[in-house]
């Protein structure tokens, strides 16, 4: 139970998440945002190392990408490169982006970046959203490009999806209602 340590085994599991839903996290900051991504992201059935490496880096590596792309180089070729992953991540392809041109962004990083912690820049180059989970208004990065993931995930989508698990969690606000991409 370390990451449900408020938790009383007393209360049910209806009203843990009902009030885990009224959280407005963009009001969390620090480890409390840290926990409540974990505890989120473990409700909902992703792995434990996914929903730690999220958890740990992800506002940071948004922060920092936002960071980059406003970068200025005198190097043409690098400008080039900063300009067009801009472009990309107005189209929400900036991951994409930068697996594509891994190699060049490493450089630039150790270049422009060199304090950037290294396994924060690994989760950037490996991250990438989970689009079974995407489809229904869950923002959830899988840190891996393994088809074992994504096996994983076909098989936690079908149950979510005949369990009644989609509509309780939507009941309670915390995704949207199913159906509602389809539309």
């Amino acid at each position: 139970m370390r990451y449900f340590d408020n938790y009383s085994p007393g209360s049910s599991v209806h009203e843990y998440i009902s009030n885990l839903a009224k959280v407005d996290r963009k009001e969390l900051t620090g480890s409390s945002l840290e926990k409540y991504d974990i505890q989120f992201g473990l409700l909902l059935g992703f792995p434990l190392q996914s929903v730690e490496r999220f958890a740990k880096y992800n506002t940071v590596a948004d922060s920092f990408l936002d960071q980059l792309a406003s970068t200025k180089t005198e190097v043409p070729e690098e400008q080039t490169l900063l300009d067009n992953y801009r472009k990309s991540t107005q189209k929400a392809e900036g991951d994409n982006y930068i697996q594509r041109h891994q190699n060049k962004f490493q450089a630039l990083i150790s270049k422009y970046f060199p304090q950037v912690e290294k396994e924060m820049i690994e989760y950037i180059f490996s991250r990438r959203p989970s689009t079974l989970f995407g489809r229904r208004g869950v923002n959830f990065i899988l840190d891996t490009q393994s088809s074992s993931d994504e096996d994983y995930c076909k098989k936690l989508d079908y149950i979510f999806n005949n369990s009644g698990i989609n509509e309780y969690l939507a009941s309670l606000q915390l995704i949207p209602k199913p159906g509602f991409w389809q539309k």
